[in-house]
């Protein structure tokens, strides 16, 4: 197991006992009068949780005191970090932070010890530590071999637009149109995970917010619940504009279930 990219100290091992291969889902259902049953809706996952049992051990009495100070300051005190299990999973990580307390329990006779931990993990998914990202030229297919679940892309447009002229992208069958001005060396940045959606300098600097370049449906995209998702195995992107459009970069922001 790695936090962060780091792997623990040496003497120590972290053992996943189970994890949620799949977390469990908030449903939301309705009732109608005089039907039996009820109407589903929708359902979301909920935080996954994973134990892990971390033992510790070393040639001294001592040395096992220092260790375990260097363990705990790996485990605890910073807040959700990237969670990745090497051995099982090496292609992916979790955001999750430790949800319970480090009580370490010695084995009789040794200098050995063990502490059984909690995770969880408030974005159930795992993203791929490699991501896949396309630039396209012009309209074209972006490829997705990473994941199996629809994924919230970070977009990337480059070209230049006047304040009269728009570009609208086809993301995976979902229209969204964008007004300038934009100008030459800035960029349209959508992320549609972390919500921030604008217009961005050559270094990737925040200009200004688009919201007042969205039309109507595509404020309802990119803020509602329908917002344009990165299919698992990609797809086709493609645009019209009435100014110029050099490229479109896409990190699909691969994930699991």
């Amino acid at each position: 197991m790695m936090i962060d990219g780091t792997p623990p100290p040496d003497g120590v091992r972290c053992l996943p006992q189970h994890g949620q291969f799949f977390s469990p889902t908030d449903d939301t259902t309705a009732a109608i009068p005089g039907r039996d049953g009820q109407l589903w809706l929708r359902s979301r996952q909920k935080a996954r949780e994973f134990d892990v049992t971390v033992v510790a051990r070393a040639a001294s009495r001592a040395a096992l005191v220092a260790l375990l100070d260097t363990a705990t300051a790996w485990l605890a005190g910073r807040g959700p970090v990237r969670l990745v299990f090497d051995e099982e999973l090496p292609d992916r990580g979790w955001t999750a932070r430790l949800a319970t307390g480090l009580s370490w329990e010695g084995a009789q006779a040794s200098l050995r010890v063990r502490c059984d931990i909690g995770f969880v993990a408030d974005d159930p998914h795992a993203y791929a530590l490699v991501d896949d990202v396309a630039t396209l030229t012009a309209p074209g297919l972006v490829a997705r071999a990473k994941g199996n679940s629809p994924s919230e892309p970070v977009i990337e447009v480059t070209g230049a637009l006047t304040a009269s002229q728009a570009v609208t992208l086809n993301l995976w069958g979902t229209p969204l149109q964008i007004t300038g001005p934009v100008a030459s060396g800035q960029r349209i940045r959508l992320d549609f995970h972390d919500g921030l959606h604008a217009v961005v300098d050559a270094a990737g600097n925040p200009v200004k917010l688009l919201t007042g370049q969205l039309s109507s449906s595509a404020r309802r995209i990119v803020f509602a619940r329908d917002r344009a998702i990165c299919p698992a195995g990609g797809g086709p992107v493609s645009w019209t504009t009435t100014g110029t459009v050099a490229q479109v970069r896409v990190e699909c922001n691969s994930r699991w279930l």
